[in-house]
């Protein structure tokens, strides 16, 4: 038999390995795939780096957001580092602190802060002469402390008070009304200047808007005399020798008609309205170098204010001091 005529006769089978295109030309179909492949594993690539991306810039964001409050908390603690241990007014649901040094009068001890008086009553219930304890003006809200200090002007002692004070704000009042009811009354004294916004930042760094009030007339101080005195020897108090210093005997003291000033400060919360109130010789306060004295310690002293409301319960138990409802001077 011829095999090589019958190969010749029969159809070739062709090969089922590989399309007859990659077969026509191998080169060119293994490059297209190729090609094929690398755009379909780049759309890949692409969409993973984008979110990476993104990734990176939120954890960036947040970073920086974490050393800002980290900062800021710094900054507060920094701002308020100075003040007392919070207090209460009596009968109210109030906090506050006050400086425990004033840079510009470094001669005042206000190392412990105690007041002269609560509600008119010395620490031993014994009553605070009136022209110490109060402003001199019957201003609309009650004063609750007054903190007195004496500091040393030359070769004489002034008093500086700061007046602390809370109530309930008046029903269909504001703010803005109460801070006007005040400079009206002040008119009747001298010449105060007009309603001011001061800002207040609190130690959580909410911002708050206070009130302010300024007015300048001649008022009622007293003043102590200055006595040279010599300390003995003292281990105890470190004086390894007798020490000459200048104390303050409140023993021998007089009230002067000084020129003075007087700043009232007001702010609410939570429905109760808080009064801050200053005055001091105006001698003092050139002394002291000028008028922001007084605005700086009420900025710390407001962002100290916390106000607790008592419940609905608690609250009908025991009314809240309003208004008008404390002792003015000469009752």
């Amino acid at each position: 038999m011829n095999l090589e005529g019958l190969n010749e006769r029969l159809p070739q089978r062709r090969s089922r390995s590989c399309p007859p295109i990659l077969r026509a030309a191998p080169r060119s179909g293994w490059l297209l795939l190729g090609l094929l492949l690398s755009a379909s594993g780049g759309c890949g690539t692409g969409a993973y780096e984008a979110r990476l991306d993104a990734r990176s810039k939120n954890l960036a964001e947040e970073a920086r957001q974490k050393a800002e409050a980290e900062q800021q908390r710094a900054q507060l603690e920094e701002k308020f580092k100075d003040m007392s241990p919070p207090r209460s007014l009596p009968g109210l649901p109030v906090t506050f602190c006050v400086p425990t040094k004033l840079d510009n009068l470094k001669n005042m001890d206000l190392k412990n802060p105690t007041p002269l008086c609560e509600n008119g009553k010395a620490a031993n219930g014994s009553a605070v002469d009136q022209r110490r304890a109060l402003p001199g003006v019957d201003l609309p809200v009650p004063i609750n402390i007054t903190y007195e200090a004496l500091p040393r002007l030359q070769d004489q002692a002034v008093s500086f008070y700061c007046y602390v004070g809370a109530a309930e704000m008046p029903k269909g009042k504001s703010l803005s009304d109460m801070a006007r009811d005040v400079h009206d009354i002040l008119a009747k004294h001298g010449s105060p200047s007009e309603v001011r916004d001061l800002p207040v930042e609190t130690r959580t760094s909410e911002q708050r808007q206070w009130k302010m009030i300024r007015c300048e007339f001649e008022q009622a101080f007293f003043c102590p005399e200055v006595e040279k005195k010599t300390l003995p020897a003292d281990l105890k108090h470190r004086r390894l020798k007798p020490v000459v210093q200048m104390v303050v005997d409140e023993s021998k003291a007089t009230y002067k008609n000084l020129p003075g000033v007087l700043e009232v400060f007001l702010g609410e919360d939570k429905g109760y309205l808080i009064m801050i109130a200053a005055r001091m010789p105006t001698a003092l306060e050139t002394f002291a170098g000028g008028p922001t004295l007084m605005e700086s310690v009420a900025k710390l002293m407001g962002g100290t204010v916390v106000v607790n409301p008592p419940t609905a319960a608690s609250a009908a138990s025991s009314p809240r001091p309003g208004p008008g409802n404390h002792k003015r001077r000469g009752q």
